[in-house]
Order: structure tokens, then sequence, then C-alpha cells
């Protein structure tokens, strides 16, 4: 299925499925509230008050003479009981058909019920495996009930002997009634609303997953947007809720994410090349909240691990965050703000966060500095000793003053969220790129599942 060139796949509305499951189970629960609620409150109000009518019969396997099959006499024979029980099923289908209960209502002068209305509601039980049959007829009026009952198993004796042959029934129970809450009402009210609920769940997921698709199929990432795939980082929920600086994680988790960034970082190498010179980039999004500035400062870890002289910036000037990631303390006079109005130099400026990497913060401001170029012509003095420049920069998709580092960068790496970013955002976020002249590194997409990393 195509949605504006999106090809959307059973994979993606099985996905939008899994992942409102507590949405379709919660309107499910929600029917099934009302439909409780329902039948209380019309059962309190005698709108629809049910009755279960019961007796009990048992079969003899007596002929149209009134001897008993198997001997022709009037005294059963062992072989009588064994015929009488298994006569049971055949019993139980004669008294529910048509014949009988069309024969019960002429009896009764009821031209008003339907024979298919007593069928439904008319349940036949052999007691333990004998010839002894429970009858239990549910109906809205017990006197009622109690004659629709009485009359079906006085019919079913003659259309016994007309379709069988053989069989009679004896009373052992005589019809009996008693009121029963919400009886089929209340079963019927809670089924239809449970089902309703579930599929108003259901269509809500497909509905969203038809108007607003979003990046749940890395295929899509060259077949819609039509870009490479830079790296896909698992999802790591707890090691971004940490605390601690993200040098000084060291547990599994980081580890596995790590390994995800340290081969992203080796294809950014190879698509810059063997130059010489100094290659700036910056870490963008379509949208707030993808995890650009974690990928910004893991990237740049890589790197210098791969013992390059890296100098990573935070340019994301209304929102910085990266001192969160890397830094237990943000010193207010050694930041990128300090040096765009000489309180400070560009050396002291610098935080060295390793041997191969050094670190400029921004400070958050009533007044967010703007990419002016007296900024621009700074961080590129800054970077001109390092071999990569990298640049946390704003959501490229709210902010068009990102694109003013289109002057100083060689290009720009975007970073959606897996499961977050709409299909839609992340094209016209490319676009805006694309269409500004900057070259677009790569798509890294981050917070995938496990089933994507296989």
């Amino acid at each position: 299925m195509r949605n504006g060139g999106i090809q959307l796949r059973l994979g993606d509305f099985l996905h939008a499925l899994s992942k409102r499951w507590k949405l379709i189970l919660a309107l499910s629960c929600v029917g099934l509230a009302f439909g409780f609620l329902l039948s209380l409150v019309s059962n309190l109000q005698g709108n629809y008050s049910a009755y279960r009518i019961t007796g009990s019969f048992s079969i003899r396997s007596k002929n149209q003479e009134g001897a008993y099959a198997s001997n022709e006499s009037a005294s059963p024979h062992p072989g009588d009981i064994q015929l009488a029980e298994d006569l049971v099923d055949a019993v139980s289908y004669v008294i529910r058909s048509d014949v009988t209960l069309n024969s019960a209502l002429e009896e009764l002068q009821r031209s008003d019920i339907h024979p298919g209305e007593i069928a439904r509601n008319l349940m036949l039980k052999p007691y333990n495996a004998t010839q002894i049959v429970e009858a239990s007829l549910t109906w809205r009026d017990g006197e009622e009930g109690i004659q629709i009952l009485g009359a079906v198993l006085h019919a079913a004796n003659s259309t016994l002997l007309d379709s069988l042959g053989v069989g009679e029934l004896v009373m052992l129970n005589g019809p009996a009634c008693r009121k029963t809450w919400g009886g089929g009402l209340l079963r019927r009210s809670c089924g239809i609303l449970v089902i309703l609920g579930f599929l108003v769940g259901v269509c809500y997921a497909v509905l969203e997953q038809l108007m607003r698709p979003k990046l749940t199929n890395l295929r899509d990432v060259e077949g819609v947007l039509h870009q490479k795939t830079l790296g896909v980082i698992p999802r790591a929920d707890k090691l971004y809720r940490s605390t601690t600086p993200l040098l000084l994680r060291r547990d599994s988790e980081a580890k596995s994410v790590n390994v995800r960034y340290a081969a992203a970082a080796y294809l950014l190498q190879n698509r810059f090349g063997d130059g010489k010179m100094p290659r700036c980039f910056y870490v963008t999004s379509a949208a707030e909240g993808e995890g650009k500035t974690t990928a910004a400062a893991s990237l740049a870890l890589q790197l210098a691990q791969m013992e390059k002289k890296v100098l990573l910036l935070d340019l994301d000037l209304e929102n910085p965050a990266l001192s969160q990631l890397l830094l237990s303390e943000l010193d207010p006079d050694r930041s990128l703000n300090a040096l765009c109005r000489g309180e400070t130099t560009g050396e002291k400026a610098l935080y060295q966060l390793t041997a191969s990497l050094d670190f400029v913060p921004s400070n958050a401001e009533p007044q967010p500095m703007m990419l002016d170029s007296a900024l621009l012509e700074q961080i590129r003095s800054l970077g001109q000793s390092y071999d990569y420049l990298i640049l946390d920069a704003a959501p490229v998709g709210q902010s068009s003053q990102v694109l003013r580092l289109n002057e100083i960068a060689d290009g720009a790496l975007l970073v959606a969220r897996y499961d977050m970013a709409e299909l839609s955002t992340i094209r016209a976020a490319l676009e805006k790129l694309e269409g500004s002249g900057i070259p677009v590194l790569g798509l890294l997409v981050n917070a995938a599942q496990k089933r994507c990393l296989r």
C-alpha cells in the first residue's frame, strides 16, 4: 500500500497495533465496563429482566407400540439403558429442531414467537453421561418460559417417534424458573461493547499509521528518503537516564551503543575521505527529542578514540544540552557565550575531555546568541588545528538559522528517532538541507528496536 509515495507494509501495521496494545486493551475494558453498567441499569429498571427456566427428563428407548426396543416387552432390558444413553444426542437435536418448536408454538397458539429464538436460548445437557438430560431455557418472562419449555418437551414425544421411530421423554423435574441478573443481555451488551472498544483502538492505530507513517522500517531510509544509513543505534533508555557523564559510562548497555557509534564513525570518516583540511559537519534533526545531541557527543568520542583530534561545540543555542552529557559541572566563564563577549580566550574556553577531544559548551540565556558572521568566524578560527569540528546544531525542522552553518561546514548529518519521527517530517528536513546546498552525510537512526539490529 502506498500513502503519498510512502510504501506501507503489513509489518508496519502490525507494529502499529503492537505499539498501541495498551490503548486497544483500555478501550476494550471501557467497553466491558459500559456493557456491565448498561445491563445493571436495565436490570434495575426492569426493562430487560431475564429468567432461567430449568427442568430435567430421562429418555426411554420405547417404540411406537410402547414396548422397549431391544426386547419388544414392557420391561426394560440392560440393552435398553445403553440404547437410551446413545439416543441423547439425537434426542437433543430433535427437541431443538424447527419441527418440534413449531409444534410447541402451535400448541400454545403463539405465532409471535420465532422458533429460532427458542433454539438460541434453549440448552440441553446430559447428566453425567447418562440418559438423563437437564434442560435450561433463558426467557424474558418467567411464566411464559415455563409454558414454552413444557410445551417443547411435550411436543418432543411425538416428533421423536415420527423422526427416530424410538424414544420417549419422562419428566423428572418439572419446569421451574428463577430470575437471573442481566442474563443474555449482559453477555450480549458486554460482548458488543468490548468488540466495539477493540475495533476503535485498532482503527485508531491503523489510521495513525496511514495518516502519519513513521520511521519503523529501515528500508525506508533508502527507498523513501533516498539516503544512506550512517548507523542504527539501539534503544538504551537506562543509559540515557543516567546522570553520569558520557565518558564515564562503562556498563554493558553503554558498550553495545558505543560499538554502533564506532561503526558510524568509521563510515563518517570514509565519507570525508583522506583530505588534509579540517573536516567540519553539524548534527541536526527534524524535531526535538530525536537524540542528535547524544549522537554528536558519541561520534566525537569515537573519532577521538580513532586518534583524530576533535573539537566539539554546542551550537543548539536556544537549548544547549551537551554540557549535561559531558561535564559534571559547568563554569559559566568557560563557554562559547563568554568567548563571543570577549570575556575569555579560545584556549581558556576549551574543556579537554580526552587527549584528542576538546569541548566548548554553551549556556542557556534569556536572549540566545545568533549565528552571525562574527560567531561563525570565531568557530572557524577555533577549528583550524583539529581534524574534525563537530557542531551540535538546533533541529533544522524547527529553525532555519541552522543553515547559516553551511558557511563553515562541509556536510550535515541528520538524526531520526525510530518510531518517533514521521517520514514526511524527515523528508521535509532533508529537502531543506539539500535545498540549501549542504551535502547530507547520511541518516543516523536512533533508539531502534532490537529486531532492527539483526
